[in-house]
């Protein structure tokens, strides 16, 4: 009796065993999801004009309006479709680039010629040479943002 006893105790410990094993060995094979933190272009509250609160929104028509306070989203709710249309209004404001303030050509990099340019959703890019339009015709999007980039990092080194 003792020895079906202990046979029948190293059974289950033997398969409590085997089943920690295989629980780890699964967690370890889990893949890693990575959650990316949204992205919120809107950056002002549009009823008062301070920095928006990003846990702080009204949802209408699938987009959603954040704003600084709980009293701003009553607002909101009051007149949403004026709310949208601002908030509208400042993301595309705030998307547009200065290219008043462009020095570098996107394409190569060289100085840019102020009468070599491809005007892309109302907005300038200046090139260095003609070749260089017809890469910019290409993919403006890709050079507008270069534009960008480039005159945010000249601004950093005025900055300094």
């Amino acid at each position: 009796m003792k020895k079906i006893t202990i046979l029948i105790l190293a059974g289950i410990l033997g398969l409590t065993v085997s089943v920690h094993v295989a629980a780890q060995k699964a967690e370890k094979a889990k893949p890693t999801v990575k959650v990316e933190k949204e992205s919120i272009a809107q950056k002002t509250c549009p009823v008062m004009g301070g920095k928006i609160n990003e846990n702080l929104f009204y949802e209408y028509k699938g987009q959603k309006i954040y704003v600084c306070c709980s009293a701003c989203i009553d607002k909101v709710k009051e007149n949403p479709e004026k709310y949208l249309k601002k908030v509208k209004e400042d993301i595309a404001k705030a998307e547009k680039v200065d290219t008043t303030k462009q020095q570098v050509c996107p394409v190569l990099g060289g100085k840019i010629n102020k009468k070599l340019f491809y005007e892309y959703k109302g907005q300038k890019i200046y090139v260095c040479c003609s070749g260089c339009i017809a890469k910019v015709k290409e993919n403006p999007e890709k050079y507008l943002k270069k534009v960008k980039e480039d005159i945010a990092k000249a601004e950093k080194k005025i900055a300094k």
